[in-house]
């Protein structure tokens, strides 16, 4: 697009001194000598003649200014991105357009991209810290309080698309950017597994792979813990059911083997082995293929797949010995391209996987645990043993430094030896 010249385009601002009022006064080419009154604000002046050079330049140039709605846009932008996109961060992406969209209500069909403000975002903020009360048949949270994390998130995200919006010619300025961001005070502590949990996982990932009963983990969890008096204890899956189990239950014939693997996960020990010692992602153990295996010099490379890349990029990870030896066993008898199957053979569900990794750790009676505590697990015992944060940063994938810095209290000594480096 041509850029307009100078004299061509009469647009400034001016301050009436007595009432110290600002108004923006413009001309575009070949029309009328215009002049609005925008209000005490000198920035909110400034803005203004910004956006009617921007309008004026397209005016200038026999361009028209594209008058996009929200819906349309974010429908366009949907469409161009989501081919470059992870499925877990199209999933993301759609569940924050789908919250500004409520937030904009019936509206945001009609509602034009030019009609975004700061104010309108600084409403946003706030709505969301609120609560969606409004919706809360729309929301899975119940129209529970974002917390200030999630809402920088939601806001750099919006900002994000915006900037396409910007690149399209569709906005002068992104009024995302402004916005001040919420401190990140409400974050929730992490948790991590013990040596002795770790034990009594494996101990269970065992049991759960040889096809043993609910009734015989449920024993052998209650000896483990017999023997590890500071684990905490919670009631098991099947108490219940044994507390009220009738007389006659004896009688009833005893699941098969087979049935009791069905829907389940296969090698479940290699996995939990795997998730531990490499805090290795959902999704990368679950597309993790043998041609990302060197199992001669021990590494597990991440790579990416087909049109996403992860976070952090790609990246090796060391393999420990027992780790290598039972890939090794189960590659002999394994024939297909992935390495984590159920036990019909076939690629693991996302949601199978979740389920199965839920039942491994209410069979184990581990309080308060969830999936990516196993992640946790890995950064966590790292930082304990004095693996240096960037070191743990390069190895979990994380682009930004400060992700890993919540385990930085768990390096032994590491205010003292900061100090003890200094050189006088």
């Amino acid at each position: 697009m041509p850029r307009a010249q100078k004299e061509d385009i009469m647009a400034f601002v001016w301050q009436d001194k007595k009432t110290r009022t600002w108004y923006l006064d413009y001309t575009p080419p070949g029309g009328k000598r215009t002049r609005k009154r925008i209000g005490k604000s000198k920035q909110a002046a400034n803005l203004a003649l910004k956006e009617i050079e921007y309008q004026l330049s397209f005016d200038h140039a026999g361009v028209a200014v594209p008058d996009e709605t929200l819906k349309a846009f974010f429908e366009k932008y949907t469409t161009a991105t989501q081919p470059r996109l992870r499925p877990t961060s199209w999933k993301r992406y759609r569940a924050i357009i789908g919250h500004f969209q409520m937030f904009i209500g019936p509206q945001w069909g009609k509602v034009k991209l030019q009609q975004l403000s700061r104010e309108l975002f600084e409403r946003y903020v706030a709505w969301r810290r609120a609560g969606n009360g409004a919706f809360p048949e729309k929301m899975k949270n119940g129209g529970k309080t974002a917390k200030a994390k999630t809402v920088n998130t939601e806001l750099d995200m919006l900002a994000s698309m915006l900037n396409k919006a910007v690149d399209w010619r569709y906005l002068a300025r992104n009024p995302a950017k402004a916005i001040s961001r919420l401190k990140e005070d409400d974050r929730k502590p992490f948790r991590f597994f013990s040596q002795e949990e770790i034990e009594l996982l494996r101990l269970v990932a065992d049991l759960l792979d040889a096809g043993v009963s609910d009734d015989a983990i449920c024993e052998a969890v209650e000896r483990f813990h017999a023997g590890h008096r500071n684990l905490t204890l919670v009631e098991s899956p099947s108490s219940k059911r044994r507390k009220t189990k009738e007389k006659d239950s004896e009688e009833e014939d005893e699941p098969s083997r087979e049935d009791l693997r069905e829907g389940r996960l296969r090698n479940l020990r290699l996995i939990v082995d795997f998730l531990l010692t490499t805090g290795a992602r959902k999704d990368e153990a679950l597309g993790l293929e043998w041609s990302w295996l060197d199992l001669k010099r021990g590494l597990a490379s991440f790579r990416h797949r087909s049109n996403w890349v992860p976070k952090g990029g790609e990246r090796d990870v060391g393999l420990k010995p027992a780790v290598v030896e039972r890939l090794k066993k189960w590659r002999q008898e394994s024939s297909h391209p992935r390495v984590f199957l159920d036990w019909s053979g076939k690629p693991i569900p996302k949601r199978t996987f979740e389920r199965g990794i839920q039942r491994l750790i209410r069979h184990a009676r581990i309080p308060r645990a969830t999936l990516h505590d196993f992640r946790h697990t890995f950064a966590s015992h790292l930082a304990m043993a004095g693996v240096p944060l960037p070191t743990i940063q390069q190895l979990l994938g994380h682009q930004d430094i400060q992700t890993v810095m919540i385990y930085a209290h768990l390096s032994p000594g590491h205010v003292r030896q900061s100090v003890e480096a200094l050189p006088f």
